[in-house]
C-alpha cells in the first residue's frame, strides 16, 4: 500500500526517471561540453557543479517546465491506479483534508470516486521546481552514463 509520503516520492522519482530517459545525453552534453569551456579558459570545473547550473538552466525553460509538469502528472494517474492505494494517501493526508482538496481541485463530491480524491490530493500538493531540480540532479549524479563520462574526462 503507497501511503501519501510515499506517493509524493514516487511521483517526484518517476517525473525526474521520465524527464531524464528523454533528455539525459543533452543534459550530459551541455554538461561536458561546458565543463571543457570552463577548462580551456583556465578555470578548474566540478562536473557535479556543472550538472546543477545546467539542469537549473533547462527547468527554468517554459517547454522544460511544462514537460516537467506533464511527467508529474502522468505519475500522479499511476499513483492513483489502484482503489487500496488511494484509501492509503487519502486516509494518511486524512479524510477532511482530502475531500477538501477534492473541492478544491472541482470535484463533485456527490460522484466522484477515491481515485480523483487520491489525485486532488497529490495534485494540489504537487513537487516544486526545486524539488524537481533536486531529484534530477540526483539522478544524474547517480546515473552511470554520467559517472563513466566523468571517469573518461579524469575528474
Amino acid at each position: 500500500m503507497t501511503s501519501y509520503d510515499d506517493a509524493r516520492e514516487n511521483v517526484v522519482w518517476g517525473a525526474a526517471d521520465a524527464f531524464l530517459s528523454n533528455n539525459l545525453d543533452e543534459i550530459l552534453d551541455e554538461v561536458f561540453e561546458r565543463v571543457e569551456e570552463e577548462w580551456e579558459d583556465g578555470e578548474e570545473c566540478d562536473p557535479s557543479d556543472m550538472v546543477e547550473e545546467v539542469v537549473s538552466d533547462w527547468i527554468s525553460r517554459i517547454s522544460i517546465s511544462d514537460e516537467i509538469r506533464e511527467y508529474i502528472y502522468e505519475q500522479i494517474d499511476n499513483e492513483t491506479i489502484y482503489t487500496a492505494d488511494c484509501m492509503e494517501i487519502i486516509t494518511d493526508y486524512g479524510f477532511s483534508e482530502s475531500l477538501s482538496a477534492a473541492v478544491d481541485m472541482g470535484c463533485d463530491l456527490s460522484d466522484v470516486s477515491e481515485s480523483a480524491v487520491a489525485s486532488a490530493v497529490l495534485t494540489l500538493n504537487m513537487p516544486d521546481d526545486d524539488t524537481m531540480q533536486d531529484e534530477i540532479i540526483r539522478q544524474i549524479q547517480e546515473c552511470s552514463s554520467y559517472l563513466e563520462r566523468v571517469q573518461e574526462a579524469g575528474f
